[in-house]
């Protein structure tokens, strides 16, 4: 009788042991917002400027993404003023104070991070973002561009990302 009472509290300790120290799978942590996030990879659209795709962390830890993006877009038509294939640098110098981001460049592509009320915490730029999401944050991503001129958009970027869980473990 008494192995199998040390050998049942055996169990839960172990049990108990493997939830504490074993990290969720890192795609859990990630709950896919306008996109099926297969494989850790969502498209973004040149021309979407309303259903944008993206995740939010609906664990109780932080998750750091890194973010890698490939693929090239025009802000016009070929052609025409500002109708140059760009990456998510956006090599183009255009600036405009009409753009969603005024600082950035056209064509650039924008990481907006929200927190669970939907309020603004930051943003990041480019073909190669860092930033940690906490429990409830949201991030969607965007061509740079101002709300009318997205019909002549064209091109997208395939994104990848890569989530680590950060657990904390209190004793």
């Amino acid at each position: 009788m008494k192995f199998k009472s040390f050998l049942s509290t055996f169990v839960v300790v172990m049990f108990a042991i493997a939830i504490v120290f074993v990290p969720a799978p890192a795609f859990a942590a990630l709950t896919p917002i306008n996109t099926d996030l297969q494989n850790g990879e969502l498209t973004v659209l040149a021309t979407e400027s309303k259903d944008l795709p993206g995740f939010s962390n609906n664990l109780k830890y932080p998750v750091t993404v890194k973010i890698s993006a490939e693929g090239m877009w025009r802000g016009a038509k070929a052609g025409e003023p500002n109708g140059d294939a760009v990456d998510a640098n956006a090599t183009s110098n255009v600036k405009y104070e009409a753009w969603l981001f005024p600082e950035l460049k056209l064509g650039t592509l924008v990481a907006e991070i929200k927190n669970a009320k939907g309020v603004r915490k930051f943003i990041k730029s480019g073909k190669e973002q860092s930033f940690e999401l906490q429990p409830g944050d949201t991030v969607s991503f965007i061509f740079n561009d101002g709300l009318p001129f997205f019909s002549d958009n064209s091109g997208s970027q395939k994104l990848t990302a890569v989530p680590a869980v950060k657990r904390y473990n209190k004793i």
